[in-house]
């Protein structure tokens, strides 16, 4: 009764009946009885007609014996409307034809005069219940369609199967999916691996767990109807019937393609992150061991006689450290961007030295194109000369028989904005590359050499992209390759800074050296002290500022400060230059590191230092910064 109570507030019923009292009587009871029907009344027919057309009730009650048009022929009329009108005849004739033939116009109950109001509200109650039934299965027919529409329209494949795995329903998302129709997959078996749209399972592992009662969740591989294989990620779960036992399968298909490839791809961007700081870890401790190596070495010539063989073994050692040097420099730059420390560089000899150091030992012949007044640019000296080093060393093995090597500088002004642009171009007379090739040669690891490594035009262009400048290439197979550097020109017209130096300069000031590597800190003391410096040393960053407070306590300040960057498990540099500011606005700090990505190595003055050293450096070098920071 709650149910029809509650569907009593939506029913609307009409009332034609052409005795004015009677439709009185009828109207007020009703309405009394059923509080919140929606009533309308008419005296006739025609009347009753025009308002069922305008008002659509759910149930009319009519007189049959009316003027203008009577109930039956109301009754006729009202059937072309809506045959499922619910139509209930207060009659007072009893014959049973008569009745017969006024159910047969369509009516749905009668009722005899004189009215029994009991028996009427039965009636009425009766009718409320057809009308809630028949809303209830409207309402279900309207979530099914609307369940099947969603289903349907879907933007993920759906099939359902019998408890066999045969296909009974396949939505249209299915056929996008694998490209066969419903027609070419309903029936058949999905675990049958010959059966079109078919889920890949050899083994049988998907079907041996469905059919035990689980649930099944994980990726496959697939084939289209074309031939085509993609990925699919299933879902497949049994769908119970009203006794609550399993009768079909539902299965949720997904294409994942396109995500397992972006998944791929930062799996492999994630590796050659973790391979870069391994890299980057790697290098900084091998510059460290190439610092000690150099000094050492130095400091092994200086007590040897010129005349003596082992300087030249000594001399080729050097060499050698060159090169470890410049492969350190390859693995930081690509691994973790090796942030350039730019000063201003006057091109010329830069270009000439990275050159001509190395074509040692080649037969290739060079030729340089470029004017006294090349523009200076603000770039890293080490890794510019990588990045020629590695230019010439790639013509070079492009001409295993000889050939010939161009480098030319020019200035070039934008036409556009009059920026001011320095070209550098490096060009070969020898093998070429493929056009095939041409657009993958900057990619890291792309190498067409067996020895490779994939490095060097790699690193190459990581540099100058950070120096904000571009480089490109063009070749032609047989004839040889080309390419092309675009470095900012400097805005500073001045002068540019000298290069390195291999002038020693001597001076008599104390230096405080902090570094946790104890060959380090023993090479440079040993190089400064040769040189009429006297040196302290301290491992980390709060023995550093204990010991330059307490020398400035007695009268004997240091002179100037070199600081390693990064103390594992310690204070490093960058700490450490912030406390030494604090006890001394004016301090002279170098900062060093063999990990030249970290930007107090590229902005150094913002942090406090005054000059950089970048290991592995040469001795000359050291006591070049030295000199000029306590010349100061």
């Amino acid at each position: 009764m709650t149910a029809l109570r509650t569907l009593a507030s939506k029913i609307k019923l009409l009332i034609v009946e052409d005795d004015c009292e009677m439709r009185a009587v009828l109207c007020d009871a009703i309405q009394l009885k059923y509080p919140f029907f929606t009533i309308f009344c008419a005296e006739n027919g025609g009347e009753g007609l025009e308002s069922f057309q305008q008002q659509n009730p759910d149930v009319v009650i009519s007189d049959i014996n009316m003027p203008i048009m009577n109930g039956i022929q109301m009754t006729k009329e009202i059937r072309t409307l809506n045959p499922s009108a619910l139509i209930i005849i207060l009659t007072a004739h009893s014959d049973t034809d008569y009745l017969l033939d006024a159910i047969r116009t369509g009516i749905n109950r009668y009722i005899l005069k004189p009215i029994v109001f009991s028996e009427l509200f039965e009636t009425i109650d009766a009718c409320c219940a057809q009308v809630y039934l028949r809303r209830q299965v409207l309402d279900q027919d309207a979530h099914i369609r609307k369940l099947s529409r969603a289903v349907e329209q879907s933007p993920i494949a759906v099939l359902i199967t019998d408890s066999n795995g045969v296909i009974e329903y396949s939505n249209s998302k299915c056929t996008d999916l694998t490209g066969y129709t419903q027609e070419e997959i309903v029936g058949e078996n999905v675990f049958d691996q010959t059966a079109p749209a078919h889920l890949r399972d050899p083994k049988g592992t998907i079907w041996s767990s469905v059919s035990a009662g689980q649930t099944w969740h994980g990726e496959i591989e697939n084939q289209k109807k074309n031939g085509a294989t993609f990925w699919e990620l299933v879902d497949i779960s049994w769908l119970l019937n009203e006794a609550g036992g399993t009768s079909h399968f539902v299965i949720i298909r997904e294409d994942i393609t396109e995500l397992r490839q972006i998944r791929e791809e930062m799996l492999k961007t994630a590796k050659l992150e973790s391979l870069g700081i391994l890299a980057g870890g790697i290098a900084h401790d091998f510059n460290n061991i190439l610092t000690s190596i150099l000094g050492n070495i130095f400091m092994a010539r200086i007590h040897l006689a010129e005349s003596e063989k082992a300087t030249l073994h000594l001399h080729a050692a050097e060499n050698s450290i060159e090169r470890a040097k410049n492969l350190a420099q390859e693995l930081l730059t690509f691994a973790q961007g090796g942030a350039p420390v730019k000063k201003q560089l006057a091109l010329g000899d830069l270009l000439k030295n990275a050159t001509l150091g190395s074509l040692n030992g080649s037969t290739v012949s060079c030729h340089f194109i470029f004017k006294e007044d090349i523009w200076p640019v603000e770039a890293d000296e080490e890794q510019l000369s990588q990045v020629i080093h590695n230019l010439v060393i790639n013509a070079v093995q492009a001409m295993p028989m000889g050939g010939a090597l161009t480098i030319q500088a020019d200035n070039v002004s934008s036409s556009t904005d009059g920026k001011r642009f320095v070209k550098i171009s490096v060009m070969d007379t020898g093998t070429g590359i493929s056009q095939q090739d041409l657009p993958k040669i900057f990619d890291p690891y792309f190498t067409t050499k067996e020895q490779g490594k994939g490095l060097g035009l790699a690193s190459c262009h990581s540099i100058i992209r950070k120096h904000g400048g571009k480089i490109r290439a063009t070749s032609t197979l047989g004839t040889g390759s080309i390419f092309q550097i675009s470095l900012p020109a400097s805005q500073n017209i001045s002068e540019p800074a000298p290069s390195c130096s291999a002038e020693i300069f001597r001076g008599s000031e104390k230096i405080l050296v902090m570094d946790d590597e104890k060959i380090i800190r023993d090479v440079v003391q040993a190089i400064l002290e040769n040189f009429g410096y006297e040196v302290e040393c301290v491992e980390n960053g709060t023995d550093a500022a204990k010991l330059y407070q307490k020398r400035r306590e007695q009268n004997a300040p240091f002179s100037a400060v070199i600081l390693d960057l990064s103390i594992p498990g310690g204070i490093g540099g960058k700490e450490t230059i912030e406390m030494l500011l604090k006890i001394d606005p004016n301090v002279k700090a170098i900062v060093s590191s063999g990990y030249s990505s970290d930007p107090v190595m590229a902005n150094y003055r913002d942090y406090g230092f005054s000059a950089v050293l970048r290991k592995p450096y040469l001795p000359q070098e050291l006591c070049r910064v030295i000199r000029k920071l306590t010349l100061k």
